[in-house]
């Protein structure tokens, strides 16, 4: 497996991916119509285009040539950085996939010179919350998702990168 800075031409894959991993992740009852439209307008490939064009974010996947497994995006926040997105494929799960990539944008964070790197992780998604527990994350507040007049708890973690 081979981890690389995202580019231009990976919209369209970074797209699909994420449309596959956050509809895994969250329609366990089905797919309405305003999740399918916020995937589409979200994760289009567009959207995606932009991101990747962002002067303050960066990109990472991991793939094993052609076939994209998953990525990792940072952006800076406010007071420091934060990771935006972290989607591995079901399908390759349990394959050190998630630590690899988390730990590069880790030590990329740091080269940025930032003291605390901080995420939002649904609090229903258990495997994520102690995958990031077992990476030094700390629970440190709340935030809200809302779609479709409904509200989803996000905890909000964050990471010193003193002894990182």
């Amino acid at each position: 497996m081979a981890l690389r800075t995202a580019c231009r031409d990976d919209a369209t894959i970074l797209a699909a991916l994420s449309i596959e991993v956050w509809l895994d992740s969250y329609a366990k009852d089905g797919v309405p119509l305003s999740w399918a439209d916020y995937v589409l307008s979200h994760f289009s490939p567009e959207t995606m285009q932009k991101r990747l064009d962002d002067p303050d974010s960066f990109i990472w996947l991991v793939e094993e040539n052609p076939f994209v497994k998953g990525y990792i995006r940072i952006s800076k926040a406010v007071r420091d950085w934060e990771i935006d997105t972290l989607y591995i494929r079901r399908h390759h799960w349990g394959q050190g996939l998630g630590k690899q990539l988390l730990h590069h944008a880790l030590r990329a964070a740091k080269i940025q010179k930032a003291e605390t790197v901080c995420l939002t992780v649904n609090d229903q998604n258990q495997k994520a919350i102690d995958f990031y527990r077992n990476q030094g994350f700390i629970e440190c507040g709340e935030d809200w998702f809302c779609l479709d007049q409904a509200q989803y708890r996000n905890l909000v973690m964050s990471h010193n990168l003193a002894g990182f």
